[in-house]
């Protein structure tokens, strides 16, 4: 896996978590890559960008938690909704 980041323009001060605002391009391989937007510190965005399942763009949001565990290091979780598979 690979990870690019991406500044989306907002401004770090100190205090505020360093990946608000920001984005990350994640590559799992050439079928599973993504882009994840972290909005505040309660949402963030995942936009497809290759994906066996679904259509580059799809965009799908998550409502997350941050826990800091150290400074600058950070525990994120969420809850997927369930989906049907048949």
């Amino acid at each position: 896996m690979t990870a690019n980041t991406e500044n989306s323009g907002n401004t770090e001060t100190k205090g505020n978590i360093e990946v608000i605002g920001r984005m990350f391009v994640f590559d799992f391989g050439p079928s599973a890559i993504y882009q994840l937007h972290f909005v505040d510190k309660e949402h963030r965005e995942v936009t497809v960008m290759a994906d066996a399942a679904y259509p580059p763009g799809t965009l799908n949001k998550f409502d997350i938690e941050m826990t800091q565990l150290r400074p600058n290091v950070y525990l994120v979780t969420w809850v997927e909704p369930a989906t049907v598979t048949r």
